[in-house]
């Protein structure tokens, strides 16, 4: 294990896997014809947070 490695860096990656697999499901399902219903339709699909 890394030094230094802390558990929110872990959180971090994990974060960053299923924003990955989302975006590929969304390509996926965009291609197929698929529509998708989000909950919350009107907001990006990868919100940015503020600095």
């Amino acid at each position: 294990l890394l030094r230094g490695f802390s558990p929110l860096f872990e959180v971090f990656h994990v974060y960053c896997v299923f924003l990955l697999f989302l975006s590929i499901l969304v390509c996926v399902s965009t291609d197929n014809k698929v529509p998708i219903k989000l909950v919350h339709p009107q907001r990006p699909l990868f919100p940015v947070a503020p600095k």
